[in-house]
Protein backbone atom coordinates (compact mmCIF):
# COMPACT_ATOMS: atom_id res chain seq x y z
CA UNK A 1 0.00 0.00 0.00
CA UNK A 2 1.50 3.41 -0.60
CA UNK A 3 0.60 5.05 2.89
CA UNK A 4 2.76 1.58 4.19
CA UNK A 5 5.46 3.34 1.81
CA UNK A 6 5.60 6.89 3.19
CA UNK A 7 5.52 5.68 6.74
CA UNK A 8 8.61 3.55 5.84
CA UNK A 9 10.44 6.34 4.48
CA UNK A 10 9.78 8.38 7.07
CA UNK A 11 10.62 6.13 9.54
CA UNK A 12 14.19 5.49 8.19
CA UNK A 13 14.26 9.61 7.83
CA UNK A 14 13.78 9.82 11.25
CA UNK A 15 16.35 7.02 11.93
CA UNK A 16 18.96 8.66 9.63
CA UNK A 17 19.02 11.75 12.18
CA UNK A 18 18.78 10.80 14.84
CA UNK A 19 22.19 8.60 14.47
CA UNK A 20 23.39 11.40 13.08
CA UNK A 21 23.54 13.55 16.59
CA UNK A 22 21.71 16.50 17.66
CA UNK A 23 23.62 19.36 15.41
CA UNK A 24 25.15 22.17 18.28
CA UNK A 25 25.82 24.56 16.69
CA UNK A 26 29.19 25.13 18.42
CA UNK A 27 30.72 22.62 16.44
CA UNK A 28 29.41 23.36 12.38
CA UNK A 29 32.12 24.64 10.23
CA UNK A 30 32.88 25.16 6.53
CA UNK A 31 34.93 21.99 4.56
CA UNK A 32 37.61 24.48 4.12
CA UNK A 33 40.74 23.89 5.77
CA UNK A 34 43.22 26.81 7.12
CA UNK A 35 45.88 27.45 5.06
CA UNK A 36 49.42 26.10 5.75
CA UNK A 37 51.06 28.14 8.65
CA UNK A 38 48.08 30.34 9.22
CA UNK A 39 46.09 29.87 12.66
CA UNK A 40 42.23 30.98 13.22
CA UNK A 41 40.76 31.64 16.10
CA UNK A 42 37.13 31.23 17.01
CA UNK A 43 34.37 32.08 20.02
CA UNK A 44 31.25 31.00 20.27
CA UNK A 45 28.15 31.44 22.33
CA UNK A 46 24.88 29.82 22.63
CA UNK A 47 21.62 30.55 23.99
CA UNK A 48 18.52 28.88 24.07
CA UNK A 49 14.78 30.20 24.52
CA UNK A 50 11.57 28.66 24.91
CA UNK A 51 8.25 30.10 24.89
CA UNK A 52 4.89 28.18 26.12
CA UNK A 53 1.75 29.74 25.15
CA UNK A 54 -0.31 28.14 27.36
CA UNK A 55 -4.06 28.22 28.49
CA UNK A 56 -2.78 30.32 31.58
CA UNK A 57 -1.14 33.27 30.15
CA UNK A 58 2.06 31.06 29.08
CA UNK A 59 5.66 31.29 29.97
CA UNK A 60 9.02 31.98 28.20
CA UNK A 61 12.64 31.62 29.07
CA UNK A 62 16.25 32.29 27.98
CA UNK A 63 19.13 30.32 28.75
CA UNK A 64 22.78 30.59 27.85
CA UNK A 65 26.25 28.64 28.52
CA UNK A 66 29.44 29.54 28.89
CA UNK A 67 31.38 30.35 25.69
CA UNK A 68 33.13 28.09 23.34
CA UNK A 69 36.83 28.62 21.93
CA UNK A 70 38.58 26.91 19.35
CA UNK A 71 42.14 27.53 17.25
CA UNK A 72 42.65 25.93 14.25
CA UNK A 73 46.34 25.74 12.70
CA UNK A 74 46.79 24.68 8.85
CA UNK A 75 49.17 21.79 8.37
CA UNK A 76 49.24 21.76 4.48
CA UNK A 77 47.18 23.35 2.17
CA UNK A 78 44.40 20.72 2.59
CA UNK A 79 45.05 19.43 6.26
CA UNK A 80 44.34 21.28 9.55
CA UNK A 81 43.96 20.81 12.89
CA UNK A 82 42.09 22.11 15.79
CA UNK A 83 41.92 22.35 19.12
CA UNK A 84 38.75 23.23 21.21
CA UNK A 85 37.67 24.63 25.32
CA UNK A 86 34.02 23.61 24.76
CA UNK A 87 31.80 25.98 27.26
CA UNK A 88 35.05 26.30 29.03
CA UNK A 89 34.62 22.65 30.48
CA UNK A 90 35.60 20.25 27.80
CA UNK A 91 38.48 19.67 25.63
CA UNK A 92 38.52 18.43 22.31
CA UNK A 93 40.26 18.17 19.39
CA UNK A 94 39.70 17.25 15.57
CA UNK A 95 41.95 17.04 11.94
CA UNK A 96 39.92 17.74 8.96
CA UNK A 97 40.90 16.87 5.25
CA UNK A 98 39.53 18.52 2.58
CA UNK A 99 39.62 16.07 -0.42
CA UNK A 100 37.64 18.18 -2.65
CA UNK A 101 37.49 22.03 -3.57
CA UNK A 102 35.34 24.19 -5.44
CA UNK A 103 31.94 25.21 -5.16
CA UNK A 104 30.78 21.50 -3.77
CA UNK A 105 33.79 21.55 -1.35
CA UNK A 106 33.89 18.34 0.83
CA UNK A 107 36.05 17.32 4.08
CA UNK A 108 36.34 14.38 6.28
CA UNK A 109 36.69 15.69 10.16
CA UNK A 110 38.00 12.88 12.71
CA UNK A 111 36.80 14.70 16.63
CA UNK A 112 38.00 13.23 19.74
CA UNK A 113 37.03 14.87 23.05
Amino acid sequence: MPGDRWSHRAGLLIAALALGGWPDPETLGTPRTIPRGQIAQTVALTAIGSRDNGAFGGTSALSSSLPTYMIRVGLADRVDVGLRLSRLTSLGADAKINFLRGPLARALAVFVG
